[in-house]
């Protein structure tokens, strides 16, 4: 790997209603990005009118380079032998088999250093603590990247004061409304003589998610699609293999799974992309900073009133 790469610039502070926003520590694949994109994810934010940019506008051009100078990626099988009880052990969980019900999938050991990244950045913030014990015990490996568990479920709830909306709010970006509300009757108790009344109960369910370690191959090339966090950690501990979901995947977009901010099919099939040990490698990628970010459910009743 080459030197670091710095960038001299000093990093705007980000406010909310006149409050300081805290920010966290990235790695960013900038030797992909255009100017914009790069400008905003090394400065850590958009650039005002008075920001001196020539730093990091050299240092996009460094990285772009260095990304064309590369030799034509000649893409690999990651799979490779490993203790395959432990997998299979995996593969029957109920979990994981429900999770994976629109395409083809399998447990495997997959070799780190021959994935595929669609991902742009990654935060740093508790990567050696996150993978410390997955370093030499190989259960801890397992869980690590097929969690048994899934994360906790967000607290507090807050209710709007008409208690007619709840708020909620997590790091985890996995956290989500799961599928339709449901609509149930139910009878409501009522004082001592009067009789029971029938009404109509709305349900959402809020879910935490499950993330596993979870590799796409798609035209020949192999994708990290989830895990991203804890892949570049166990790269950074020197782990090499990890145990993963493989699945087939029937279309990019599947790949993808619709989220923004991903590299798009241009890059990824190009003849150069970004590796997932790319996060590491100084002459194509950078420290960066962004501000942090909570995912927040919001459900909210309404009623009035439409003519017709």
């Amino acid at each position: 790997m080459t030197d670091p790469t710095v960038v001299d610039v000093k990093v705007p502070e980000v406010q909310t209603q006149g409050n300081p926003v805290g920010r966290v520590p990235l790695r960013a694949l900038a030797g992909w990005m255009n100017d914009d994109e790069g400008v905003r994810t090394l400065l850590g934010g958009l650039p005002a009118p008075t920001d001196d940019l020539t730093a990091i506008q050299q240092t996009l051009v460094d990285l772009r380079a260095a990304v064309r100078t590369r030799p034509k990626v000649d893409p690999e099988d990651p799979v490779v032998s490993g203790d395959r009880p432990a997998l299979d052990e995996v593969a029957a969980r109920p979990g994981v088999q429900a999770s994976f019900v629109e395409t083809p999938w399998r447990v495997e050991w997959v070799d780190l250093t021959k994935l595929l990244s669609i991902q742009k950045i990654i935060k740093t913030e508790g990567l050696e603590p996150r993978v410390m014990s997955a370093a030499t015990d190989t259960s801890a490996l397992v869980e690590l990247c097929l969690p048994n568990e899934q994360d906790p479920l967000p607290q507090p709830v807050f209710w709007d004061p008409d208690a007619r909306g709840i708020t909620t709010s997590s790091p985890n970006p996995n956290l989500r409304i799961a599928g339709p509300g449901q609509i149930h009757p139910i009878v409501v108790g009522t004082p001592a003589g009067v009789p029971a009344r029938k009404l109509m109960a709305v349900m959402f369910l809020i879910d935490p998610g499950m993330s596993y370690l979870q590799v796409a191959h798609y035209n020949g090339r192999y994708f990290l699609r989830d895990g991203y966090h804890r892949a570049a950690g166990l790269l950074r501990a020197g782990i090499t293999v990890a145990p993963a979901i493989l699945v087939e995947a029937p279309s990019y977009e599947f790949v993808i799974a619709s989220v923004p901010g991903l590299f798009g099919y241009e890059v990824a099939f190009s003849d150069q992309p970004p590796l997932l040990t790319d996060f590491w490698d100084d002459a194509v990628a950078a420290d960066a900073f962004q501000p942090t970010i909570r995912k927040v459910v919001r459900i909210q009743a309404d009623e009035f009133v439409v003519q017709g």
